[in-house]
Order: C-alpha cells, then structure tokens, then sequence
C-alpha cells in the first residue's frame, strides 16, 4: 500500500483562504468537490487533477487526494 499524499495544512477554517501543497514521492490526483479521483476499476476519475503546483483554496472545498504508482492507489 503507497502512503497517501501528505498536506501541508491541516483541516479547518481559514477565513482569508489558503495554499494548499501536497506532498508523496509519487504521482499525485485530486479533486475539489469531495469526489474520488480514483475511478471505479482503478482508473484516473473524470475531473481529477494532477497536483502540479500548490493549490489556493479560497471557498468551502474538500480536497480529496491520493497518490498513484502505475496501477497502485494510496488510501485517501
């Protein structure tokens, strides 16, 4: 099992916004409505992201993000 992509903010609120940056030695996807990005049967879901650069978070989100290594998926 890949370890799941680290935040460099922890939950909460941040009434101002806030940059988000994740961190794994693999490939990372997310997504900014709640949603899987890994897809049923293993694939990369429709709308994930591949992270690239921090994120800047300035309303209500979830972000759901795990990492990939070929076909392997960490936990969320």
């Amino acid at each position: 099992v890949l370890p799941w992509p680290q935040f460099s903010q922890p939950g909460g609120y941040y009434p101002g916004g806030v940059t988000v940056a994740l961190q794994s030695p693999h490939t990372i996807y997310y997504t900014l409505d709640g949603r899987d990005p890994r897809a049923p049967g293993g694939n990369v879901a429709a709308g994930a992201l591949r992270y690239l650069t921090p994120v800047n978070i300035t309303t209500n989100t979830r972000v759901f993000a795990r990492a990939r290594n070929v076909s392997t998926w960490s936990p969320p």
